[in-house]
């Protein structure tokens, strides 16, 4: 006896109900990044927040590693230096990972700063 393959308008729904579960989702945990670093930039702790960054790169990756301790509230002119992998703004960026003891963004930071490095 085989089971019927659900709908292709089932599935739909399912999407669906699942994408708005991870909306819902994603939007509690950024704001408990923003109200962790009660708005200003973790970095440099002088500017008001703008963006967050997320640690972890990769379009697919990123999305499945999108959670508390992946995530940083910087201001746009942090933002923009880690963008540039300014090893700097990458160093100060590792060293909050590691104070904060969030593993998996410390690993990734490191990682990227072993690469800039290596470039050099």
């Amino acid at each position: 006896m085989t089971l019927a393959k659900p709908s292709r308008k089932a599935r739909l729904a399912k999407d669906k109900a699942t994408k708005v579960e991870r909306l819902l989702m994603l939007a509690e945990t950024r704001h408990e990044v923003v109200a962790r670093c009660a708005e200003y930039c973790e970095l440099c702790r002088t500017r008001k927040i703008r963006e967050l960054h997320h640690i972890i790169s990769g379009t697919g990756r990123r999305r499945l590693e999108e959670r508390f301790d992946t995530l940083i509230a910087l201001c746009l002119e942090c933002h923009a230096e880690v963008h540039a992998s300014n090893i700097r703004a990458l160093y100060r960026l590792s060293k909050w990972a590691h104070e904060q003891r969030f593993l998996l963004a410390a690993t990734e930071v490191d990682r990227r700063i072993r690469k800039v490095e290596a470039k050099r």
